[in-house]
C-alpha cells in the first residue's frame, strides 16, 4: 500500500481511486481521505459467491462471515452503495456520488481530499 499510495502522491492526480476488496480488513483506510464501499445483504452475497464459485451455501456463508461485517465496512465508509439492485439503479449511485465529489473539489471544498494522509 506505501508504494501505491507514494506512485499516487507522484502523479498529484486530483483523484484518485484504489480498489482493493478487503482495504478495511487490512487496515489501510486510515491512509485515504475517503472511502467508498459496495454492499449487499448477506443473503445475497452468499448467493452470489455460490454461484460464481460452484461451493455450498454452508462454505459461502461461512467465508461472508470469516469478513468485515456490512455494518462494520459501512461505518468507516463515507459513502456506501448497494448493489442489490439492477446494474442502472447502482451506476446511477456511483454517477451521483463521482458528481458531488467533483463538485466539492471544484468549490475547493475538497482540498483536504486532494493529499494523502501521512502513515
Amino acid at each position: 500500500m506505501k508504494y501505491c499510495l507514494s506512485k499516487i502522491e507522484e502523479a498529484a492526480p486530483e483523484v484518485a481511486v484504489i480498489d482493493a476488496a478487503l482495504l478495511l480488513e487490512a487496515g489501510w483506510g486510515s491512509s485515504l481521505n475517503e472511502i467508498w464501499v459496495v454492499f449487499v445483504p448477506e443473503d445475497e452475497a452468499v448467493n452470489r459467491i455460490m454461484e460464481r464459485d460452484e461451493i455450498s451455501e454452508e462454505y459461502a456463508r461461512a467465508r461472508i462471515r470469516s469478513q468485515m461485517s456490512n455494518r462494520d465496512r459501512i461505518n468507516q465508509a463515507n459513502i456506501a452503495f448497494c448493489s442489490s439492485w439492477a446494474f442502472d439503479v447502482t451506476n446511477a449511485q456511483v454517477d451521483r456520488a463521482w458528481t458531488e465529489l467533483r463538485q466539492r473539489l471544484s468549490r475547493g471544498r475538497g482540498q483536504d481530499l486532494l493529499s494523502l494522509h501521512p502513515d
